[in-house]
């Protein structure tokens, strides 16, 4: 007799931890339904979803449809309806002719992934002794309920024509199990297909997948279990618990001698078997468009269980951005409880867990502390950075073609920490970082010049002479013109500045940093110059209570005094006529000020005059022009030397004319 319903175990509401909230994105609470179809024995899984119609509004809709072996009334009720206990593998049915699997389940809690698929799930099942389909409806508010079990009614069915009409591609198979997910709580967009096969298919072991006739698809579109899809970007590897061909197999595209295998008895003890590897850019970790994946992903029976167990040990721009791997270890099965209740990754207090992070970061570190050298010594056709580097200035093109094999190495490995990070760098910093590169390696090379007067003839020290010059001049060139590159960039940062119409205090930070712009003289750093922000004026005027502000005050070595500069800054269409007297009165403060502290102090020179505190008034043109005769006759008498924007600008390229021009 058929049953009319089964007892759905739900443990007085305990079982909702492993509903709605267990999983934030679609895959792998897909894939948990996914991996419930391979335990079935199926042969083939179907993923389809759609959009349809309801109400006006549109839903997606879900379909997982297996071939396996389904339910009967008895497995229903005494296996499906039953959460949280531990399994008896040993007495699942397997058809004739069908390899022993790996049990992927556990505890009966898979299914609850579908409620976080959607508000509610249908299920159809039909063993081989059934000659209807049974269909049972669950909905999410039944896990709330206090009490032991919920009765879900059983209704049986003669064929799957309900389903045809929303999913007209679906295949009525003569046993198995389907999940129906009505509306799907998030969306899936069809654009995304691929990146939906990407992240699936990285649920799942290759070596256990493989093994096994086992195919699937989604929207009729086969997902490819026999690879991952970063499998061809990978350029480094690390193994261990595998031979090199079977590696080697797995990644085809890998140069023999960038493979690294690793020996270690607890990989061998527990049979271990893994990789962890580098791709050549971090966009090849992109599973979708917005989606990048990596870290070390353990498998227990083929099926994700921690999809990075790494994650708590110290990240860098390696692991974060190149760095992967796939760990199988179905040792950790015998476990109890491997794997959080949380499906957070597997359970850290476990001996051997630690044990297994313990190995894993050893390589990973390794990988980490060769990843530079082993991508400086690339084929010169993946440098791509070294030739950018190289054309962006000719004369570094023309010293490398001069440089020894070793020095080259050294300019390629110093170019390789600076620019192969995948990011964008502009023509002015590949000259600048470039200048640099090629004056540590210059410098490298003075350093290891000795010469031996007991040993050397005339013709070996006059030759390292010959070398140590050419070295040294080129650094001094290098540098000339990284200063005079720098120097540019402010320059032109000073026009953005005007250009923008920048708050006051912008103006007053970026002269205060670059006080040669007013001053080509007032340069830093030397040791003949000295430069003093107003910070320490600013402490001393708010403790003596000053009223007012000056913009900056700075102290250098070639004036007896600090200089006092007052802005006012630039503006492109509003100008107003700047108020001398309340210029010459706010500096007169200053004046006062600095004069005070500088003859209470024991310095010997003592100001008499305030005047001879030498003091800048700085402006745009169009607010100079609309000062009068007397304004600035005022300005002179007061010793206030007016300068504009302007003038700045046109003084400084004036010192660095020829760079400009070029």
């Amino acid at each position: 007799m058929s049953i009319e319903k089964i007892d759905l175990q739900i443990a007085y509401g305990a079982v909702k931890h492993f509903g709605r909230n267990l999983y934030t994105s679609n895959p792998p609470a897909i894939t948990e339904l996914i991996a419930n179809s391979w335990d079935a024995y199926c042969t083939e899984c179907n993923i389809f979803y759609n959009d349809i119609e309801n109400d006006g509004d549109k839903k997606t809709s879900l379909l997982i449809v297996d071939d396996g072996i389904g339910m009967t009334d008895e497995e229903l009720s005494g296996r499906y309806a039953i959460s949280g206990t531990e399994k008896n593998t040993d007495s699942v049915r397997r058809p004739d002719g069908i390899t022993l699997r790996p049990y992927m389940g556990r505890k009966g809690i898979g299914k609850f992934s579908a409620f976080s698929l959607g508000d509610s799930y249908v299920l159809y099942t039909k063993s081989d002794i059934d000659t209807q389909w049974k269909k049972m409806i669950f909905n999410y508010e039944l896990l709330l309920e206090d009490r032991p079990t919920v009765p879900i009614a059983v209704e049986y069915i003669d064929s799957l024509q309900e389903l045809k009409k929303f999913f007209p591609d679906l295949e009525e198979n003569t046993t198995g199990t389907i999940v129906y997910i009505p509306e799907m709580r998030r969306k899936i967009i069809s654009s995304s297909i691929e990146g939906l096969k990407n992240l699936i298919s990285r649920r799942f072991s290759i070596n256990v997948i493989n093994n096994h006739d086992f195919s699937l698809k989604i929207n009729s579109e086969i997902v490819d279990l026999s690879q991952h899809f970063y499998d061809d970007n990978l350029e480094f590897v690390y193994y261990f618990g595998t031979e090199l061909e079977e590696i080697k197999q797995r990644f085809p595209n890998i140069p023999e001698n960038n493979f690294y295998k690793e020996d270690d008895e607890f990989f061998t003890n527990y049979s271990i078997s893994g990789w962890l590897g580098t791709v050549e850019i971090p966009s090849q970790l992109l599973a979708d468009e917005n989606i990048s994946i990596s870290g070390v992903t353990v498998y227990i029976h083929g099926k994700l269980a921690d999809e990075d167990i790494l994650r708590d040990k110290l990240k860098n721009r390696i692991t974060n951005s190149y760095f992967l791997g796939e760990v199988n270890a179905d040792f950790l099965q015998n476990e109890e409880d491997p794997v959080l209740s949380s499906r957070e990754g597997l359970n850290k207090e476990i001996p051997n867990v630690k044990l297994l992070i313990e190995k894993l970061s050893k390589i990973s570190n390794k990988l980490n502390a060769n990843w530079n050298n082993l991508r400086a010594n690339r084929v010169r056709e993946k440098l791509n950075y070294l030739d950018k580097m190289l054309s962006t200035d000719s004369g570094l093109g023309t010293a490398f073609k001069f440089y020894s094999e070793e020095q080259q190495k050294q300019v390629a490995k110093l170019a390789q920490r600076v620019f192969d990070n995948d990011e964008k760098y502009s023509d002015a910093e590949y000259r600048v970082y470039g200048q640099a590169i090629f004056a540590l390696v210059n410098n490298k090379v003075i350093n290891e010049i000795t010469i031996d007067t007991d040993t050397d003839t005339f013709g070996e020290i006059l030759e390292k002479f010959y070398s140590l010059f050419e070295k040294t001049e080129l650094n001094a060139a290098l540098r000339m013109k990284s200063n005079i590159e720098d120097r540019i960039s402010i320059i032109n940062k000073l026009k953005l500045i005007i250009d923008d119409e920048e708050v006051e205090s912008v103006f007053e930070e970026h002269l205060a940093k670059n006080p040669w712009l007013i001053n080509q003289y007032w340069d830093k750093p030397s040791n003949e110059i000295v430069i003093e922000t107003q910070n320490k004026y600013k402490a001393i005027i708010q403790e003596r209570k000053v009223s007012g502000r000056t913009d900056i005050i700075t102290k250098v070595a070639d004036e007896p005094y600090p200089i006092i500069c007052e802005l006012k800054r630039e503006k492109v269409t509003a100008y107003s006529t700047p108020e001398i007297s309340e210029i010459t009165n706010q500096i007169y403060k200053y004046r006062r000020f600095i004069s005070d502290e500088i003859n209470r102090s024991n310095n010997p020179l003592r100001i008499s005059n305030t005047k001879d505190i030498k003091a800048y008034f700085i402006c745009g043109e169009k607010s100079k022009e609309k000062l009068e005769d007397l304004d600035l006759i005022e300005l002179k008498n007061n010793n206030i030397e007016l300068k504009t924007y302007q003038e700045i600008i046109r003084q400084a390229e004036r010192v660095y004319s020829d760079r400009v021009r070029e």
